[in-house]
């Protein structure tokens, strides 16, 4: 992969052929006509999750991401569970729920082994896995451009690169939201690859 930044060509690869971590703290990158990164978007790094138990939840209508979140987070709270990570992703929806304008969001936390299922709560195991991870700087000021822009630039750039996409019903393409103690978010984006 060949990437222009500000007329200046860099070889992509590093020098043991695996695809080459980019930073961009300001202006813009485009590789092959289009592709585009700003200081919105960090460089892409590559993460291995463990297995992990997760307590699971999924809403279906025209505000999921919040309403989900909020159901799950008070359950887990309920539960003793704090301080553990968190997981998103669209869930898919009919025709006819999309048209009335809804939308499926699946939510995971992290449980500890001597949690149990409840109502509405479903417990999974979860397989360890790879994941190519973009970084996305404030993702709610604009949430429905910020956010699919950066899975468009993960999903061209792990197609762009010697990863291949790693496709099955066990791996999931998922959402973390970071806040740290400056009261910054993030959004981590995990794209499953082999």
């Amino acid at each position: 992969m060949i990437i222009r930044y500000h007329g200046h060509i860099i070889d992509g690869k590093s020098d043991k052929g695996q695809a080459a971590s980019l930073r961009i703290e300001m202006g813009n990158v485009g590789y092959n006509g289009g592709f585009v990164m700003s200081s919105v978007y960090s460089d892409v790094r590559f993460e291995k999750l463990e297995s992990m138990r997760v307590a699971s939840h999924c809403i279906i209508s025209r505000n999921p991401e919040e309403q989900v979140t909020s159901y799950l987070s008070k359950w887990a709270e309920g539960q003793g569970v704090k301080g553990t990570r968190s997981f998103g992703f669209d869930y898919p929806v009919s025709d006819e729920q999309r048209e009335k304008g809804f939308r499926g969001y699946e939510y995971w936390i992290v449980v500890p082994d001597h949690i149990t299922e409840s109502e509405g709560v479903i417990i999974k195991d979860i397989a360890e896995d790879e994941y190519a991870v973009l970084r996305i700087t404030d993702p709610f000021s604009d949430p429905f451009d910020r956010i699919p822009r950066g899975w468009k630039q993960l999903s061209e750039w792990v197609c762009a690169s010697d990863y291949r996409p790693r496709s099955s019903q066990n791996r999931f393409m998922l959402e973390e939201v970071i806040e740290n103690e400056d009261g910054n978010t993030y959004m981590d984006l995990f794209f499953p690859v082999k």
